[in-house]
């Protein structure tokens, strides 16, 4: 990627953008205060808009000033400063996520953009292509830790990924543009125009990650040795938001949401150990991939009373991605070529009733049709002969469709102190059984500063196309269950004048669970298969804490969690057992503010075996420093000086396919950054 060409470019691009488009979106280099962010609006716990408070889950938002005071110059880095929560560079896609334990697995968290459901039906999530999401074109990202299928479906199993697009409230453009080590630059252009009767927001990014030499070890298979190769995790992304809203009447909105995506990724990381737990790709275990989005959302919104709004969208999507491996100097002596092209859409109606400000009641029903258009491989040896030549996969016009009737609702018990969430979705699959995903959730405020909340939710996740079709080493299973998981949290909350803490303790009991096991007689090339393998658990507990004081502000996450096979007694080793994150900021004046973001993690194992049994391998703790400056001579002007881990350590992230030591992390990096507002 000819990284150094594509920016000025879209630079120019960006200033011309400045006198033509108008709107920004609003960044203050002060963190907001504890009352704001108690009445900070979440949007993906309920139809109706909640608090950090009132929500009857675990969640937690971050906005554009949290990010950029973290440095986070993607959504996988911002990803990686929330609680009880990992997402790791892997193979076929940019990220792997793990929430609350079960780090061997890549699907059941639910990714949405502007309530869209992006997920993808053959590797069942849409973490592949997640830093592809540009930072400078979302206002909000939120992540519940936990099930949420009976508001987003099967999709949501371990937890929810939302992404909201700007939505600025006043007029005027934004500049940003930064350059750093690592080959590093971006650059975007926002803006918003409104009035009374129409509103419209636009926004073009780009951003672009070279070379990060990544070092990792490896054994040789052939001689024993150790030896040692780098990856560059090379990442360029390009986005465009356009979003157009009317108001003919006063009880009438409507509205248009247009995205484009476009991502290249060369040098990920590979197969690991996943081959008969060798590295057999010893110093090429590289991968690389990109891929196309484009969406188009369209929606109607009208107050039928005071107390009654009816909500009609409609949305659809496309994607086409390419996997491609290199490996004809290993002892795999291939190159691997895969296309996929998905497209999904789906109808939203929704009716939504407001009593009271305690009560409240929506009614909806979703259609969800995704299709695989068209998945091809081609597999060429190293001698040049061609093993497949744009084979057509049997999944090739496979179409899932999905009926769903959704409740949501709110209501006061007898005693004032008591609330009562309960919510579901019956979900009608084309090519599985009729599944119900219900909440409940009892929420007693104990005086006007505390609540207790006890919550419980039932999630279903149907298999997705890899594992059912299976691939060159993985046997097709068409028998296969799908994986259920009951989930309990009690959580207790507490705010002060200077302070909100929040307490949780959670369980979740998995069964069914969707696993590679190895085949007892290999047959036809097979080596493995897909299978339900049982009962899992885990469990463990969170402690969050947000603080103000005068110009000092301060953020706390700590978490415990432990995860296992119930029938087998395998612990999951490599999601971190302990994990805490430290922010601490001090605005020196009007112009100058810091901020310090700690994260620590306690490691027991490297990575997940690929075979259940297999020992693991032990693992250094992980510990990185990020520092920012900010200097702010303008009202309209923010410059930002970011140092990346700070300490310059080494450190590993756990592998979801067996790499040894786990996934490097980088090193000491600067970052210099300046925002304009217009």
């Amino acid at each position: 990627m000819e990284f150094a060409k594509a920016k000025l470019p879209l630079l120019f691009v960006s200033l011309s953008l400045l006198s033509t488009t108008a709107g920004a979106r609003d960044r203050d280099l002060l963190a907001m205060s504890v009352e704001d962010l108690l009445m900070v609006t979440i949007t993906s716990t309920s139809y109706f808009d909640e608090t950090v408070l009132s929500s009857a889950n675990s969640v937690t938002q971050v906005s554009a000033p949290q990010w950029d005071e973290r440095g986070n110059r993607n959504l996988g880095e911002l990803l990686n400063t929330l609680p009880s929560t990992l997402a790791v560079p892997t193979n076929g896609g940019t990220r792997t996520l793990a929430i609350r334990g079960y780090f061997h697995t890549n699907t059941g968290v639910s990714v949405r953009l502007d309530d869209v459901p992006m997920n993808k039906l053959n590797p069942g999530n849409s973490l592949e292509d997640l830093d592809g999401y540009d930072l400078d074109t979302l206002q909000t990202v939120e992540l519940i830790r936990g099930p949420g299928s009976a508001m987003h479906g099967a999709d949501a199993f371990h937890g929810v990924l939302s992404l909201q697009t700007l939505e600025p409230d006043r007029n005027g453009a934004t500049l940003r543009t930064s350059l750093g080590s690592e080959e590093y630059g971006a650059a975007s252009t926002s803006g918003h125009w409104g009035d009374d009767r129409q509103q419209v927001t636009a926004a073009v990014a780009y951003r672009g990650i070279g070379d990060q030499d990544l070092t990792y070890p490896y054994t040789d298979p052939d001689t024993g040795q150790q030896g040692e190769g780098t990856r560059s995790n090379r990442l360029e992304n390009a986005n465009l938001l356009f979003k157009y809203s009317a108001q003919p009447t006063a009880a009438t909105r409507l509205y248009a949401n247009t995205y484009l995506l476009k991502l290249d990724a060369d040098e990920l990381p590979a197969l690991g150990r996943a081959v008969a737990n060798q590295s057999y790709l010893k110093d090429q275990d590289h991968s690389q991939m990109n891929s196309e989005t484009g969406l188009l959302k369209l929606g109607v919104e009208h107050q039928i009373s005071a107390s009654n709004v009816l909500t009609v969208s409609g949305f659809g999507w496309q994607n086409s991605s390419q996997f491609f491996g290199d490996f004809r100097t290993t002892p795999i002596q291939i190159i691997s070529d895969e296309v996929r092209d998905e497209s999904r859409y789906g109808l939203q109606i929704l009716d939504r009733y407001r009593f009271s400000d305690r009560a409240h009641l929506a009614l909806g029903y979703e259609y969800n049709e995704s299709t695989m258009d068209k998945h091809k491989t081609t597999l060429v040896h190293a001698s040049g002969a061609v093993l497949k030549n744009n084979f057509r996969n049997p999944d090739t016009g496979y179409t899932r469709k999905l009926d769903s009737l959704i409740i949501d609702g709110r209501a006061p018990l007898p005693w004032d102190t008591l609330e009562l969430v309960y919510g579901g979705r019956l979900d009608d699959y084309s090519d599985f059984d009729r599944q119900f995903s219900p909440r409940l959730g009892l929420l007693h405020t104990t005086d006007d500063q505390a609540v207790l909340k006890i919550l419980y939710g039932h999630a279903y996740r149907a298999p997705n196309l890899s594992e059912m079709f299976g691939s060159e080493q993985l046997q097709p299973n068409f028998d296969l269950q799908a994986e259920e998981m009951d989930s309990l949290e009690l959580v207790y909350q507490k705010q002060t004048r200077h302070w909100v803490s929040t307490l949780t303790l959670f369980q979740n009991l998995w069964s069914e669970w969707i696993r590679g096991a190895p085949l007892e007689v290999p047959s036809d090339d097979f080596l493995f298969q897909f299978r339900n393998t049982g009962r899992n658990e885990a469990y463990g507990v969170e402690a969050e804490t947000q603080a103000r004081w005068d110009q000092a502000r301060l953020s706390l996450a700590a978490s415990y969690v432990r995860s296992e096979n119930v029938d087998s007694g395998e612990v999951f080793s490599a999601f971190p057992e302990w994990m805490l994150d430290l922010g601490w900021g001090y605005r020196f004046s009007a112009q100058w503010d810091v901020h310090i973001n700690n994260r620590l993690l306690l490691r027991d194992a490297a990575s997940a075996p690929v075979i259940p049994g297999d020992p693991f391998e032990t693992a250094e703790d992980y510990f990185r420093t990020d520092l920012e400056l900010a200097w702010s001579p303008a009202d309209a002007l923010i410059t930002r000086a970011i140092v990346r881990n700070l300490f310059d350590r080494t450190n590993y992230l756990p592998s979801f396919l067996y790499h040894e030591s786990g996934i490097p992390d980088n090193g000491i990096g600067l970052t210099l950054a300046l925002e304009l507002h217009l």
